[in-house]
């Protein structure tokens, strides 16, 4: 018994057509189904009574591509890769190629040839990182962000480095005087001061 290879568009077919012929499938389903028309249904239908699964493959499996560049171009773009480029990545070794030697070939096009001719490794097949990562130790004097009640308890129980409550103080004597006296400075200086549009205050002419 032989294997075929079918893609999913041709297997998807031919579960339809087997539906039409088990009578479970009208020929206007089987048309919405697969995309087609009435009288390519038929045809299809036909092939597979007579030649079996084998008819739905396409007949140009396996052959090139009619939009397919000509091999002096491929020998040329990898020619001057190997030679000029050999360390560039597919997407820069194509914008050299057209902006330096007048060769234009798309990078994925460029890409499948120079992992043809292992001028480039694939990202599936490259081999991992032999460096760990590795996360950032904790410091003293790191800045983290803690709220006043935490604070509080830093001043009572110490802290995770393993300083005693006495050296962190309490928050109106050590953590937070200097924002408490900062405060306290700011509002000093930028308090409400009367205007000479204000009521009370006295102009040139009145005083």
């Amino acid at each position: 018994m032989a294997v075929i290879s079918m893609s999913t568009q041709e297997f998807n077919r031919l579960e339809v057509l087997l539906g039409v012929q088990s009578g479970r499938l009208r020929v206007a389903d089987a048309s919405r189904l697969i995309g087609v028309g009435r009288r390519q249904v038929l045809r299809l239908l036909r092939g597979l009574r007579e030649d079996g699964a084998s008819s739905l493959i396409s007949q140009r499996r396996g052959r090139p591509s009619n939009h397919r560049l000509p091999q002096a171009v491929r020998e040329l773009a990898v020619r001057l890769v190997r030679e000029r480029y050999r360390d560039f990545g597919p997407t820069l070794a194509a914008e050299k190629l057209a902006a330096v030697h007048g060769c234009t070939v798309s990078r994925e096009t460029l890409r499948q040839w120079m992992i043809a001719e292992e001028l480039w490794v694939d990202r599936r097949h490259r081999l991992p990182s032999p460096h760990q990562p590795r996360r950032r130790r904790e410091c003293l004097g790191e800045l983290v962000q803690i709220s006043r009640p935490a604070a509080d308890s830093m001043a009572e129980h110490g802290d995770d480095f393993g300083r005693p409550a006495g050296a962190m103080g309490s928050h109106r004597g050590n953590a937070w005087q200097p924002l408490d006296e900062y405060g306290a400075a700011f509002r000093h200086r930028h308090r409400a001061t009367p205007t000479p549009d204000a009521p009370g205050h006295l102009g040139s002419a009145d005083r």
